[in-house]
């Protein structure tokens, strides 16, 4: 049964093997003659001819290619840029189409014709004339669509040939190209020897030379299995077909994809062959992850019940059940609740940063107020600022206070910043919090004075779980969440969290999006 999807792409093949005919001759002359024989072939065209210019600033252009045209009066036929159809072509630079014209003294153009222009460094350097159409058919805008791409594609040989390129230099050129590709490029005659290679092709099979020969003299005999079954396939089927199989080089297992593709007009075939070893360890490690991501959650979510059982329990004692306990009885179980409180914390950041990676955090953005936020957390770190003697200096612009954002969402963010400046400050340092706006941002910027953030580590603080302190001395505790979740919290509300230079301590600044800010 026909496949309409294989048909579409077998033509496209065809026609590419086509145009790349054209392009392969060795002159010019040949070059230009065989797009006219396409031309005519694909749109039905008795005549078709191709002028160019001999220079730049050349007044006329001379028939260069053609088909249907009597090689005897090629010298004759000139045009002039300030004539006829060309000038306007030449002119305005765009392709006219003409349908069932009138005749005319001119012998080469009557009824439908098209003329193109070739664009070559901002000029109009030659035109292509299609006329006198086999058939009544108007010429269509697909069939001017068509001839504007074959002039773009005839830019290519015009202008090796002004530059007086031979064809070796085209041969090396190409083979320049195929050497910066990615993949092998394998070229077999209808035989299926080796015609030859590219160098990538070589690198892959480390083969010394111009590879040439059978299939199984030039290929160790893992590799010539499925190149020899791709090349059977292709000339009985036609069809484009792949393969893939794994070769080991030193114990290194490569995993390769092969793909045949059939020439337009012959039995040779070209196989492009893909390490994508690369492709297979990238998607191990992409499940690798996504494993660990699903364990970390699976045992937060399974630890938040008995860790809600001993915070209440250890509560529940201290608040009720004191009588007969002794002070250092009391004082343990004042350590359980602080320690079961920061375990608490933990799990739930750990809980929250698995639903960010998912992408499963939706914001529920309401009216709130950025100021009193702030407010609340000096307040919640007051112990830990006190106990240091730091000193805290706020600067709130009004219009920065109130816009929409998910307050429980931005209070867990900015917790994170702030209490990193807090533990990490030099002891009697200050704490700036400054709040503006610039049109609809919202700025934050938090600053302490502490050691700050060696630049070699700044791209990197903003991973899940990495502490400078382990590169260096761990000193104070802290899970490494922090930062990664609250530049993950900004980017959901439109704006991010960066580190910016500063003379002492480490300054990080949020930004927030806001479409309008929200008053009183």
């Amino acid at each position: 049964m026909s496949n309409p999807a294989f048909n579409e792409t077998a033509e496209a093949l065809d026609s590419i093997g086509e145009v790349g005919d054209c392009l392969s001759r060795p002159t010019l002359a040949e070059c230009l003659d065989s797009f006219a024989d396409y031309i005519s072939r694909h749109l039905g065209a008795k005549r078709v001819s191709i002028f160019l210019r001999d220079s730049a600033d050349s007044t006329e252009m001379f028939l260069c290619g053609s088909h249907g045209i009597d090689e005897n009066i090629h010298q004759d036929m000139i045009i002039s840029n300030g004539t006829g159809v060309a000038k306007g072509v030449v002119h305005s630079g765009e392709t006219v189409v003409v349908n069932q014209a009138v005749s005319s003294s001119d012998r080469y153009r009557s009824g439908s014709y098209i003329v193109a222009p070739i664009h070559l460094d901002d000029s109009v350097f030659g035109v292509i004339c299609v006329t006198e159409r086999t058939s009544d058919a108007s010429y269509t805008d697909a069939d001017k669509a068509h001839i504007e791409a074959l002039a773009k594609m005839m830019v290519m040989p015009i202008r090796f040939h002004r530059q007086g390129d031979s064809v070796k230099k085209k041969d090396e050129q190409i083979a320049r190209i195929l050497s910066t590709l990615p993949i092998g490029v394998l070229h077999l005659n209808g035989s299926g020897a080796v015609v030859g290679g590219s160098d990538k092709l070589k690198e892959m099979f480390d083969l010394t030379g111009t590879p040439k020969g059978a299939i199984e003299e030039v290929f160790d005999s893992d590799d010539a299995g499925p190149l020899r079954s791709m090349h059977i396939r292709l000339i009985n089927d036609r069809e484009v077909c792949t393969e893939s199989w794994s070769r080991y080089v030193k114990d290194t297992k490569i995993d390769l994809r092969a793909t045949a593709l059939p020439s337009d007009d012959s039995h040779d075939v070209l196989i492009l062959v893909e390490d994508v070893s690369l492709n297979r360890i990238v998607d191990e490690l992409r499940h690798l992850d996504d494993l660990k991501r699903d364990f970390i959650s699976m045992v937060s979510h399974e630890l938040r019940t008995p860790i809600t059982s001993v915070k209440g329990a250890a509560s529940l004692l201290l608040g009720f059940q004191t009588d007969g306990l002794s002070d250092n009885q009391l004082n343990m179980l004042r350590i359980i609740e602080n320690n079961i409180s920061r375990l608490s914390e933990i799990v739930n950041k750990i809980v929250d940063v698995s639903l960010l990676e998912k992408n499963n955090v939706e914001l529920i953005a309401a009216p709130g107020d950025l100021e009193q936020i702030l407010e609340d957390l000096v307040e919640r770190h007051a112990e830990e600022i006190k106990s240091q003697g730091l000193v805290v200096i706020r600067t709130y612009e009004e219009n920065a206070r109130r816009f929409d954002f998910d307050g429980e969402r931005l209070y867990q963010a900015i917790d994170a910043v702030l209490h990193n400046a807090v533990k990490f400050n030099s002891a009697g340092g200050t704490i700036t919090v400054e709040t503006w706006r610039s049109g609809s941002i919202i700025h934050l910027r938090i600053r302490d004075e502490g050691e700050g953030i060696p630049r070699e580590y700044r791209h990197l603080v903003f991973q899940k779980f990495f502490q400078i302190e382990e590169a260096l001395t761990r000193k104070r505790n802290g899970a490494g969440l922090g930062l990664f979740f609250a530049r993950k919290i900004a980017r959901l509300h439109g704006g991010d969290l960066v580190i910016q230079d500063s003379e002492r301590g480490a300054t990080l600044e949020f930004t927030f999006t806001c479409d309008s800010v929200v008053t009183e």
